[in-house]
């Protein structure tokens, strides 16, 4: 059987992408959808799906195949103390305090983050950076001043830079040692934003299937492509990835970053009246103003509402990330009007999945009388797949159902991501007229991905005896 994961696999920039995208439910970024819309009904709780332990005796026929995760690259000494990235793009405004408005919102983010990081003692020494068409680290800023809108002018937000592996100059002394990275001396980053840039690719676009030069996945800039590409780099170098959402107050513009027509504010509007009437929303329906077309072919509008900061968590160390990310949206969830407006995903490295052999068995049904003509012996484990004897006679012919055991350990997987199982069939024999391919039984289609309710999972195959020599033969089956 073969086990795909949708968001982690060896070569998964395009997941990381589309997940991106699916993060539009915490607003980071238009990926092919509607720039107009600025996520109103995004941030809607992601229950977490458990996923229950395999029976407890596996029959004598079972065989045990567990799939290998690839080994771990290996990593440099553990960092110390925290990076925090704080993005000062001039779309982080609307939430912060200005003339006529007043909010603590901003502050209210960074302080916790101080807090929480203090109390699982990572924040020795803590670097401030920001981030717009530069990164400048060493940055002292107090917290009233990351309320004031004064601080967030930049024109874009390069929030490659803070992931990127600096390199040397060309021009540089060779005996000169290479830049620090910008990751691997902390114990944990945190990259504090607004979302990605829009993609100016083709709708929807993603990243390529496999690993891709930064130079090549960031030459539209910091989109979801770019982001996802230096996300899957790091993923790949061991590091565990989170995301926490929060839904502030936001007052300012909003910026689309595209052109916007007559037709993409009419939506807007449609989607804000029908927002007003879901009870969820009540008290705190959006506003929308009218657009302006700057010269650089965009568009933009006054908007007044809820909106989404995302805060990124980067770590080699999981379990220390792990207890800070869920602390501080424990902590945000009571600074917040309501609890769902905090969220938090897990990109990588999630919970480990192992799959099992359960019970291979005949299947008997009167439409194919002859199945007693087909015996079954004790199955037998060989490497990490399955024999199973077959003895025949001329007139025989039966399914064979094949039992499947999943488990799962560490966390919980959100929604978003899914794990595809299959049985291969290998041995020279199991040529499509003698052996049937394997599918799924009962209300589960072939390949889909595991029935969270389930430990055991059927996948009927079928042997034509009358296409083999009267005697023994092995059917050998791969997880």
């Amino acid at each position: 059987m073969s086990a795909s994961r949708t968001l982690l696999d060896s070569a998964h920039a395009r997941s990381l992408a589309s997940r991106l995208c699916l993060l539009s439910l915490l607003g980071l970024a238009a990926c092919g959808k509607d720039p107009a819309a600025p996520a109103t009904t995004a941030a809607k709780p992601v229950p977490a799906r458990a996923r229950p332990a395999p029976q407890p005796d596996a029959p004598a026929s079972a065989a045990a195949a567990p799939v290998a995760a690839a080994p771990a690259p290996a990593a440099p000494p553990p960092g110390k103390g925290a990076r925090v990235v704080i993005d000062i793009s001039g779309s982080v405004q609307g939430f912060a305090e200005k003339k006529g408005w007043k909010s603590v919102a901003l502050e209210t983010v960074h302080r916790t983050i101080d807090e929480v990081l203090s109390k699982h003692n990572l924040n020795l020494p803590t670097e401030r950076c920001t981030v717009g068409a530069t990164l400048d680290c060493g940055v002292k800023l107090e917290y009233a001043a990351l309320r004031q809108a004064t601080l967030y002018r930049a024109e874009t937000s390069r929030l490659d830079l803070a992931l990127v592996h600096p390199i040397k100059s060309p021009d540089a002394n060779p005996a000169e040692p290479p830049p620090p990275d910008n990751l691997d001396p902390f114990g944990i980053t945190i990259i504090v934003t607004d979302g990605v840039q829009a993609s100016h690719s083709a709708a929807g676009a993603v990243a390529p299937a496999g690993p891709t030069a930064t130079v090549v996945a960031c030459a539209g800039g910091a989109d979801p492509a770019c982001v996802a590409e230096l996300l899957s780099s790091r993923i790949r170098e061991g590091y565990g990835v989170w995301a926490i959402g929060l839904r502030l107050r936001f007052k300012g513009t909003h910026y689309a970053e595209r052109a916007l027509d007559d037709t993409h504010m009419a939506k807007l509007q449609a989607h804000i009246a029908a927002v007003s009437k879901d009870p969820a929303w009540y008290g705190r329906t959006p506003k929308v103003g009218a657009k302006k077309d700057a010269a650089n072919n965009t568009s933009q509008y006054p908007y007044e509402g809820l909106k989404p900061i995302v805060l990124f968590v980067l770590s080699r160390n999981v379990n220390a990330a792990r207890q800070f990310v869920g602390d501080y949206a424990a902590q945000m969830a009571k600074e917040l009007a309501k609890p769902e407006d905090v969220q938090t995903v897990e990109i990588a490295p999630l919970g480990t999945s192992r799959f099992n052999f359960g019970k291979i068995a005949r299947f008997d049904t009167p439409e194919m009388p002859m199945t007693s003509k087909v015996i079954l012996d004790a199955a037998k484990r060989e490497g990490k797949g399955v024999a199973q004897p077959i003895r025949c006679t001329s007139e025989g012919a039966a399914y064979v159902d094949i039992g499947v055991q999943a488990s799962h350990t560490g966390p919980a997987w959100q929604d978003l991501a899914s794990e595809t199982v299959g049985v291969t069939a290998v041995a020279p024999i199991l040529d499509g007229r003698v052996i049937k391919p394997p599918v799924r039984v009962g209300l589960m289609a072939p390949h889909a991905k595991i029935d969270d309710a389930a430990t055991d999972h059927l996948l009927r195959t079928g042997v034509n005896c009358r296409l083999l020599a009267a005697g023994q033969h092995n059917a050998r089956y791969d997880l």
